[in-house]
């Protein structure tokens, strides 16, 4: 391709007093936007008047710019070219966009040069917008957020921080004025993503005999603004809270989970996500954990076909457990007469569509199915997948089958690879803490 044919990279101005830090940020953007640096409102000034037949895309400002405030500096130049995206750079976390309003967004000083470059593309996308369609997209964020009122008296507490931070968090639901608890948890491995767990049902039809919930009948389904609530209190509380370091962006996850079946209440479950991919300055990405009945992945993967959204924000992880049909449907009485194998090629569709990896759990309990069969028919037909390995998680009062060690999960790990899996982990447990089936513990503040 010649030159003058060549695709057009956003140009972009960085403003900050440190050499270093435009150095630093140069380097780290060059590949993506033509860079032009300013030490100061002089020198910014100057390059707006030299580039003002190739205007900038986006300006990048230091707040904390000397001896002019960024703030003042980028409010001026964004009075002087209204198209132009304005960012604002911080070493704080914190309200920055409440005490620095009118900046299309933020970026914490030290974030990855991946998530720079998408908070920059974000915002120049936003500025980008007709007037009409930033204003409706403006009353979805409020509608989105007024959501968080369906769900009061909210507690938390933090429960352990070994190889990383968890919240439980409880709150009581305005329909019902039920309480129901759900957990927050960000992996030291993960960097900046926190991870949400989200109830979407009062009970479960799954029966399963190793979940606490399967216990439970399904009594009701939650609507999409009581799912949409959950993550929405949990980054407020993290945030609120300082359990974040400096020099962090939170990059949230919802995982879809319990306290029951998802797809049970697939409807309400595709609009909270669709909600929340709506969203681009959440940048929100996806988890639904399924039992996997068949008519349930059939019609998820129709639903995704026409989904508004970029697929490669979902991951799905199938709770297969027990490899062969007949102990999955007695341990799992939801899935009787499944044909697993029907079951695994929706998995490949659902893989296919969304372009991630599917995740097949498979949970080891000693003496049921830990044998050399179990583990080469797992192999076998789910080892394409990732397998994710994991022990039984008892809870007070229910404690039908024995909890695996860490020693049985590292040998059975290594007879999974030995058939031929291609990928195996073990689940992570923070501290001593583990889910009980799909969902959490209790629901009861006292016990917190």
């Amino acid at each position: 391709m010649k030159d003058d044919q060549a695709v057009r990279k956003n140009k972009l101005l960085v403003i900050d007093d440190s050499p270093e830090d435009l150095l630093l940020i140069e380097q780290q953007l060059d590949s993506d936007f033509k860079v032009v640096t300013a030490r100061g409102s002089e020198e910014a000034v100057m390059a707006m008047i030299e580039n003002k037949n190739d205007k900038f895309d986006a300006v990048l400002i230091d707040v904390n710019l000397q001896p002019e405030s960024g703030y003042d500096v980028g409010r001026a130049l964004h009075d002087a070219d209204p198209e132009m995206a304005t960012i604002l750079m911080t070493g704080e976390v914190g309200s920055f966009r409440d005490a620095y309003p009118g900046f299309d967004d933020y970026i914490i000083k030290g974030c990855t040069p991946d998530l720079l470059a998408e908070v920059i593309r974000n915002a120049m996308y936003k500025r980008r917008m007709p007037q009409e369609t930033r204003l409706r997209r403006l009353m979805l964020l409020r509608e989105l957020y007024s959501c968080k009122d369906v769900i009061t008296n909210v507690y938390r507490r933090p429960i352990v921080e070994k190889n990383g931070k968890l919240e439980k968090m409880v709150g009581k639901f305005k329909s019902d004025g039920k309480f129901m608890a759900w957990n927050a948890y960000r992996l030291i491995q993960h960097g900046n993503m926190v991870t949400s767990s989200a109830m979407t049902t009062d009970g479960c039809i799954g029966g399963c005999l190793f979940c606490v919930h399967g216990r439970s009948p399904l009594v009701r389904r939650l609507v999409w603004q009581e799912i949409v609530s959950q993550p929405l209190h949990v980054l407020d509380g993290l945030l609120a809270h300082g359990v974040f370091e400096k020099n962090t962006i939170v990059r949230p996850c919802l995982h879809l989970t319990g306290k029951g079946e998802p797809l049970s209440n697939r409807e309400n479950v595709l609009e909270a996500i669709k909600r929340l991919a709506m969203i681009r300055e959440l940048m929100f990405s996806f988890i639904i954990t399924t039992i996997g009945l068949v008519k349930d992945l059939k019609a998820l993967f129709e639903d995704l076909k026409r989904i508004d959204m970029d697929l490669k924000r979902l991951r799905i992880y199938l709770s297969i457990n027990f490899p062969f049909s007949e102990i999955r449907g007695e341990k799992m009485p939801a899935t009787k007469g499944q044909d697993l194998l029907e079951v695994r090629d929706l998995g490949l569709q659902l893989e296919e569509l969304t372009g991630n990896k599917l995740t097949a759990a498979f949970l080891n309990i000693p003496g049921i199915n830990d044998r050399d069969d179990d583990f080469q028919k797992m192999a076998d037909e789910w080892g394409m997948f990732d397998i994710k390995l994991q022990a039984f998680a008892p809870s007070p009062g229910f404690h039908p089958f024995p909890t695996a060690t860490p020693a049985q999960l590292d040998e059975s790990k290594r007879k999974l690879e030995q058939a031929g899996a291609k990928s195996v982990r073990i689940r992570t447990v923070i501290g001593g803490f583990q889910n009980a089936g799909c969902g959490s513990d209790t629901a009861d503040p006292e016990l917190l």
